[in-house]
C-alpha cells in the first residue's frame, strides 16, 4: 500500500476543511479540535453538522475588512457606511464583530445570539429577506444604511 501526503495529492493551497459529524458529537469534537489545534488554525462550526478548519487569520471578519479596503481604495467614494450582517452559527461571529448592527436568525445557534443586536425571523421564515425590505422602507435607515 503505498500513501501520499496532501501537497502530493494537491496542486493548490488548502484554505478550508471541513468536517462533518453527526449532531450529537459536534460540540464535543470541536471543542477537542480547538483544545488540540485552536492555536494554529480558526476552528468553528458553520451549519449541517459541520465543522471548519482555517487559516489563524482567515474568516468573514478578515474578509469583509479586505473587501471593504478594496473598495474604498479603488472608488473615490468615500460616504460613511454601516455594514449589517446576518448570521446563524460560529463562523459567523468574526463578522459580527467587525459590522455596525449584527442579526442573528431565531434557528442560530445560542454563543451567535448571544453576540447580536437583534434576534430576527429564522431561514424559513424568510428572516433576512424581511429584516432586509424592514430597512430600506423605513425613511430613517435608507440614506445611511447598505446590507451585506
Amino acid at each position: 500500500m503505498k500513501f501520499f501526503t496532501c501537497q502530493q495529492i494537491i496542486n493548490e493551497p488548502i484554505v478550508k476543511i471541513s468536517i462533518k459529524t453527526d449532531p450529537k458529537n459536534l460540540e464535543r469534537v470541536s471543542k477537542q479540535l480547538i483544545r488540540r489545534f485552536g492555536n494554529l488554525f480558526n476552528i468553528l462550526t458553520s451549519g449541517f453538522q459541520s465543522i471548519d478548519i482555517l487559516e489563524k487569520n482567515c474568516d468573514k471578519g478578515s474578509g469583509l475588512i479586505k473587501l471593504l479596503n478594496h473598495i474604498d481604495s479603488s472608488t473615490e467614494e468615500t460616504a460613511a457606511r454601516r455594514i449589517i450582517a446576518f448570521g446563524n452559527e460560529q463562523n459567523d461571529l468574526p463578522l459580527f464583530k467587525v459590522s455596525d448592527v449584527c442579526l442573528a436568525v431565531t434557528n442560530a445557534c445560542e454563543s451567535l445570539k448571544k453576540n447580536t443586536d437583534k434576534v430576527i425571523l429564522s431561514n424559513q421564515e424568510q428572516g433576512v429577506l424581511k429584516e432586509i425590505l424592514t430597512w430600506y422602507s423605513d425613511a430613517d435607515h435608507s440614506q445611511d444604511c447598505r446590507a451585506t
